[in-house]
């Protein structure tokens, strides 16, 4: 059985809702059974950058492949990625004044779903990684958030 799940990016709880809970709202994902089938076939149904898009370096071909097809708001893929021999930098793109006041937030949660992707990857491939915060090189328009050490 086919079942699916949406993020809405716009949706909000009601205040009432809101003041209900201990838990800062975040986002609505909704989950369900679509009317009809609707798997990709292949990499080329997403509508994602291509990697040269969203990376440097010839290392972990594998890994960045699962950050690139991951999902984003607005499509909009907020990540830039250098990958190293032994570990992979990961950027955050630096959204103009208008873009930051409406995808902030949504770039923060577009970052920790890449960043799940690539742990996923990972995890498949039976190998580890750990956070360091170490400073790389600056990637012209793009904050630096993190290198994983492989």
């Amino acid at each position: 059985m086919t079942r699916g799940s949406c993020w809405f990016g716009l949706a909000k709880p009601k205040k009432d809702q809101l003041a209900e809970s201990e838990l800062e709202y975040v986002i609505t994902l909704v989950f369900g059974k679509p009317d009809e089938e609707n798997h990709r076939d292949s990499v080329e149904d997403f509508e994602r950058k291509s990697l040269s898009e969203i990376k440097r370096g010839q290392n972990h071909y594998d890994l960045l492949e699962a950050v690139r097809l991951a999902p984003s708001a607005t499509n909009g893929q907020p990540w830039f990625l250098v990958s190293e021999a032994a570990q992979i930098h990961l950027y955050q793109k630096s959204p103009n004044f208008i873009k930051k006041f409406f995808y902030q937030k949504m770039n923060k949660i577009d970052m920790g779903i890449a960043l799940s992707h690539l742990w996923l990857a990972v995890d498949h491939l039976n190998r580890d990684f750990k956070k360091l915060a170490e400073v790389p090189a600056e990637v012209e328009g793009y904050n630096y958030l993190c290198t994983l050490k492989l």
